[in-house]
């Protein structure tokens, strides 16, 4: 069978060469659509510059951990120019395990919408 197309790509291993036959190419575009969904979302970067506001207003899931970790930030008037590394500071927590952990919640929610596709 003839190839119809072929997709190239870029992975850790380099740039990836993806020949197809004609008949593969609808479910092939569909799972590329997906893996780059599932890319774009766990490539999202967090940083501890963020302010509690930023943080919130981009990633609203996260008002829960705030309030399971005990971070009574939300609703506070200074969570507009408190910084992630503010109040790991103020609350004892490590500010990069903090992103990690806020990364993950952000990652499990986007990832299980992104596989109901």
């Amino acid at each position: 069978m003839k190839t119809s197309a072929i997709i190239y790509l870029n992975t850790d291993r380099g740039t990836e060469k993806y020949p197809l036959k004609s008949h593969q190419i609808k479910r092939e575009e569909r799972d590329l659509n997906a893996g780059r969904k599932i890319f774009s979302i766990m490539n999202r970067r967090l940083t501890t510059e963020m302010t509690v506001r930023e943080l919130l207003d981009q990633n609203p899931k996260l008002l829960q951990a705030f309030l399971d970790l005990g971070l009574l930030c939300v609703g506070c008037p200074t969570e507009a120019f408190h910084t992630v590394e503010d109040i790991a500071k103020e609350y004892g927590y490590d500010p990069n395990k903090l992103i990690e952990h806020f990364e993950g919640i952000i990652n499990a929610t986007e990832l299980s919408k992104a596989l109901k596709l």
